[in-house]
């Protein structure tokens, strides 16, 4: 349980006067730690570890050293963490972590006299997983490029390892090949990486190295197999790939309707520009691959704002589509949102009008909602406007449930609001009570079984070390109760291995549905940078679930799914995809985001609608939509943000219970 900071003072000097037990010197420790004060539970792991002789605990170093890494700390003593290394039941996990300090000091040779005297025994998959890690960066570091090989082939072998886990394993398993000299090898996994169009941080660089092995077989010479090539790597986030592909077309095979959706999907804003204003330059025939470019670049002065260029793309395409064709609603939708994202509601209410009329047609669901609430922003009153949208499902229910309840006091028949909803988190007055019970019913399950308060598991688990925590259960290969699994289940969780959808209702599972793993590292950089914890847990398990290897389609990269060129921006230094990898560097990063985002958004959801859609955009909507929290996520325009927003919202409402619990 978190405690004030100084109630943990006063815990920890009525301790130093009467004897302490284990549990006793241990308590004050992890008092520290819940607190997110690490540079204090430091001190305190230091004089603890140099106390007297009989009192020393292996615990107490391995905590220390834990401490050491997450702080950085690369000048502080690591004598009694070495004696305690000899330890039966912890010197592995003591030996691990040492050999991580040696590395972050500069001194592979130590490190690996570490890893190696690790014992054999049988490691769970998870702690095997990062002992294989932490050897193969020793050997890559000490030029053994065959052994460092070696290592992520291990790595790719383990069961049930998660994919993109094995696929870092088989790209860096090509890397030390290569580096080796075992260059034909190399290049055969290169290809293969680099042609797997699925999400993953490693196709591009991939076959980047293929190609600078001399590929044979890309580009494609066929202009076909190229289309389709370029189809698939847009589907996979590949934008760059794409666009590089398609500057190898001969001029004679250019294809605009392929470009415009290059330049579209990579956010090439000013590129998509120009293209659109050729087309409206033409005076020749007018082809269908030309309207979808200047509806394109329609959409994309959503991002930019740019009034004139709006109206002039949706002047052109009235005049250039026909009622009949398939873009013409399109058109229509496209500038009612603009209208609308700019609070120009009573001239986005006819355009939302005629594309609601064709119930059958693809955004018919958007313009009825986005039109129900331009009406009521303009002072209409709900009957009939928001019936249509009860008979739907999922969020455009669930939100126009709440505006009945909200705003006129109108109860709707059938389902109320799913607990699961941010409208009902909002509207609920009981929930964080229920939340908190959920959570504290969770916590009495865990630790209930054969595995007890009084195990070593237990110990690492409060101790904030749920990897060795889950090793030491695995270790035991024995069957168990039924509370034993929920602790399992609650480890994997507690290492981003297990991320529960949130329940139907409040029960036990919201603990294992809003996890907290990674914590060291996000309590850390919420600290350094005075950022909500609870918003930025709430934020990493909407982007990744907590992976920190996570690739979107659109080439966000990591725990918070940065952006490169986001990052580099906010971190005023290059960064690269592999630094964002980095769970600890990837959190820095994005809650340095987020507090410059809280200085401009002091709240919460155009803090997250920022994240997802741009501080620009957002900045329109907040001058349209109002101060009130709710109603602004209400008109969010883009449902992907306005899902992710709720989302977060969410999240962070349960977070917040989570965390004071």
């Amino acid at each position: 349980m978190m405690r004030s900071k100084p109630a943990v003072l006063l815990l920890i000097a009525s301790l130093s006067l009467f004897p302490m037990g284990d549990g006793d010197r241990l308590e004050a420790l992890f008092a520290l730690q819940d607190e997110g004060d690490l540079p204090a539970a430091l001190d305190e792991a230091f004089r603890l570890m140099n106390g007297p002789a009989e009192t020393a605990d292996p615990m107490v170093a391995l905590v220390y050293s834990q401490l050491l890494l997450d702080l950085g700390d690369l000048s502080a003593p690591l004598d009694g963490m070495i004696g305690a290394s000899s330890s039966e039941e912890l010197g592995d996990y003591i030996k691990f972590n040492l050999a991580r300090i040696f590395m972050a000091r500069g001194m592979p040779e130590k490190a690996l006299e570490q890893v190696e005297t690790i014992r054999d025994g049988t490691p769970g998959a998870y702690f095997r997983y990062r002992l294989l890690r932490e050897k193969a960066a020793i050997y890559g570091r000490l030029k053994l490029h065959g052994k460092e090989a070696l290592a992520w082939s291990e790595i790719g072998a383990i069961e049930n390892l998660g994919k993109q886990k094995k696929k870092e394993a088989l790209f860096r398993e090509a890397l030390a090949w290569q580096l080796s000299g075992a260059e034909a090898r190399a290049k055969r996994m290169y290809r293969a990486i680099a042609f797997d169009l699925t999400p993953n941080p490693f196709g591009s660089r991939a076959l980047k190295a293929y190609k600078a092995m001399g590929a044979e077989d890309y580009p494609p010479a066929d202009q076909k197999q190229k289309e389709e090539l370029i189809n698939k790597l847009l589907n996979c986030g590949r934008t760059g790939d794409a666009l590089d592909l398609y500057k190898t077309f001969p001029k004679e095979k250019e294809n605009s309707i392929l470009l415009t959706q290059i330049l579209y999907r990579a956010r090439k804003n000013d590129e998509l520009f120009c293209l659109a204003d050729e087309v409206l330059k033409k005076s020749g025939a007018i082809a269908n691959g030309d309207r979808g470019t200047v509806l394109k670049a329609l959409w994309a002065t959503l991002r930019t704002n740019d009034a004139d260029r709006a109206a002039s793309y949706f002047k052109w395409l009235g005049k250039n589509l026909p009622k009949d064709h398939k873009l013409f609603l399109e058109n229509s939708y496209a500038m009612g949102c603009f209208h609308y994202v700019n609070g120009r509601f009573a001239e986005a209410v006819p355009l939302f009008e005629a594309v609601k009329a064709d119930k059958k047609g693809q955004f018919y669901r958007n313009a009825l909602y986005k039109s129900a609430l331009s009406s009521i922003a303009l002072g209409k009153g709900p009957e009939g406007l928001l019936a249509p949208l009860l008979e739907e499902k999922d969020g455009f229910r669930e939100r126009s449930l709440y505006v009945l309840k909200k705003w006129y006091s109108l109860e709707a028949e059938g389902d109320p609001i799913p607990a699961g909803s941010y409208y009902s988190s909002v509207s609920d007055r009981e929930f964080a009570k229920k939340t908190a019970a959920a959570v504290a019913v969770f916590r009495k399950r865990l630790f209930s079984g054969k595995i007890d308060g009084n195990s070593l598991i237990y110990d690492l688990y409060r101790a904030g070390l749920p990897l060795f925590a889950l090793d030491q259960l695995e270790r035991r290969g024995t069957e168990l109760a039924r509370e034993d699994a929920i602790t399992r289940m609650m480890l994997l969780s507690e290492i981003g291995e297990l991320c529960f959808e949130f329940p139907s209702d409040f029960d036990y599972r919201v603990g294992l549905s809003h996890p907290t793993p990674w914590r060291r590292e996000i309590m850390l950089a919420a600290r350094e940078e005075g950022v909500d914890p609870a918003l930025m847990f709430a934020i990493a398990r909407r982007e990744s679930r907590f992976d920190p290897l996570a690739f979107s389609s659109v080439g966000a990269v990591g725990l918070f799914q940065l952006m490169p060129e986001t990052a580099k921006k906010i971190s005023g230094k290059d960064v690269s995809e592999e630094d964002l990898l980095d769970p600890l560097t990837n959190a820095r990063i994005a809650a340095r985001y987020m507090k410059q985002l809280a200085a401009v958004f002091p709240m919460s959801a155009r803090i997250a609608a920022s994240y997802n859609a741009g501080e620009d955009v957002v900045s329109v909507w907040s001058k349209s939509f109002g101060e009130d929290e709710t109603l602004f996520v209400l008109l969010i325009p883009y449902f992907e943000t306005q899902g992710y927003a709720e989302g977060v919202l969410f999240d962070k409402s349960v977070y917040t219970q989570r965390l004071s619990n």
